[in-house]
């Protein structure tokens, strides 16, 4: 069986597209997934609280290739400056990564949670959200790491929930109060959904500069097309200045006097709706649209490919994994610098390179997406189907259940030659060689 720990899975799959949210997301699916396959799913907030697993209370059920005196496995999404072992279990860390570099940039008397190299010492084996971060982290040193992202949440498509969400159209007066009082004038999701115009959807963390929103929300009305645009402004849990709604009311009122950014074909949601509602959304969208410069996984975007959204992104970090001519159209990007705001680099790298869409380019994706002929659009959305599949929970299933077989064949093999088995480096040095 499987002990699973974390920072605050009770937010569920309200994090989805937020900066911070891929762990919490990630926890929530992968318990899931366990306990679907009978496998045992133990939700263990503080593993550090107890003196070892076997004093634990265990669901019923066994892993894959799970011998019933090996140790049992704990599976950690916490944060790296919070991350903990359970003493007794085989500690498998989930860490996302989009950064292209790991960095040993900390001051010499900083606590130890700081000190990456001896943090990622710690666990018997990395997961990590895609491929790319896996090359980055090997690239690095760290060589028990394995690419095992998360697998798609599972949610019955609601359109007529997604029609019914309600929220403010891109124009400066939908921010100001009117003489009496009252908001802007809200409109609902079946306002732009009119069935005749292409129907874009986003789902953005607008606290995050990687998702480029007013690069995103600037290129799609530069396209001068026809379209719609639905923006889902993920982040909830955050507060006062930070909430959603507030920076979004900051960039229109920094935009307000430029005439072309106001726009009633562009509609701003702010939070995340209910799972089935977010699916429905996706089901009713004909693109998906991303600027992001990079993502732990970019799970918005693979539910949207998953629904037969057609996606327009920038192929960068996760999404370089699925994104092929084949079943997408690409925004250009060029190299640049990008304000770092993720908690696990914060105080360590201000900056790092990064991908960089311009207005330009997303304007030009945007309308060569609507230029689309019909029978190459439905090929584009047929592969990209395709490529979401491969993060279906039944698809995962198959990754896991491949990888604690194999970390089970090598325990085996270490028993029956009366040897400890192998679990991989422990030492920072061993683990970590980059001296960025």
């Amino acid at each position: 069986m499987a002990f699973f720990s974390g920072e605050d899975q009770d937010r569920g799959y309200a994090a989805l597209g937020a900066a911070d949210g891929w762990s919490t997301v990630a926890e929530r699916a992968f318990s899931d997934l366990f306990a679907e396959r009978g496998w045992g799913a133990t939700r263990l907030p503080f593993p550090e609280a107890y003196p070892g697993a076997r004093f634990l209370p265990r669901e019923p059920g066994a892993v894959a290739g799970e011998h019933p005196t090996a140790p049992p496995l704990h599976l950690s999404f916490r944060p790296l400056s919070r991350f903990a072992l359970l003493k007794g279990a085989s500690t498998f860390y989930a860490l996302p990564w989009r950064a292209p570099l790991i960095t040993r940039r900390f001051a010499r008397n900083a606590p130890i949670q700081s000190n990456i190299a001896h943090m990622l010492s710690l666990p018997d084996e990395i997961w990590t959200s895609s491929a790319y971060a896996a090359g980055v982290l090997r690239a690095a040193g760290v060589a028990h790491v394995h690419a095992m992202p998360a697998p798609l949440p599972k949610a019955a498509p609601d359109r007529e929930a997604a029609l019914s969400l309600s929220g403010e159209l891109l124009r400066i007066d939908a921010f100001r109060p009117s003489a009496d009082g009252a908001a802007g004038r809200p409109a609902r999701v079946a306002d732009l959904a009119n069935g005749r115009d292409p129907l874009f959807v986003a789902v953005v963390d607008p606290a995050d500069p990687a998702d480029n929103l007013e690069t995103l929300l600037r290129g799609f009305v530069a396209a001068g097309t026809a379209a719609r645009l639905v923006v889902v402004l993920a982040g909830e849990g955050r507060r006062g200045a930070d909430q959603p709604a507030a920076i979004a009311a900051r960039l229109a009122h920094r935009l307000e006097d430029d005439a072309d950014l106001i726009s009633d074909r562009v509609l701003l949601l702010d939070g995340v709706p209910p799972l089935d509602a977010l699916a429905g959304l996706f089901a009713l969208a004909d693109v998906y649209l991303s600027a992001a410069s990079a993502a732990d996984q970019n799970l918005p975007l693979l539910m949207a490919m998953a629904a037969g959204a057609l996606p327009v992104a920038v192929r960068a970090t996760a999404m370089a994994d699925y994104l092929d001519d084949a079943n997408s159209i690409a925004i250009a990007a060029e190299p640049g610098l990008l304000e770092t705001v993720d908690p696990r680099l914060a105080g360590l790298v201000p900056t790092m390179p990064a991908e960089l869409p311009s207005v330009r380019s997303v304007a030009e994706a945007c309308r060569a997406a609507t230029a689309l002929a019909p029978e190459t659009r439905a090929a584009r959305v047929a592969a990209a189907r395709a490529a979401a599949a491969r993060f279906s929970a039944e698809a995962v299933a198959e990754r896991v259940e491949a990888r604690l077989e194999a970390r089970a064949a090598v325990r085996r093999a270490a028993e029956s030659a009366s040897q400890p088995p192998l679990l991989g480096p422990r030492t920072p040095e061993a683990t970590l060689r980059s001296a960025h």
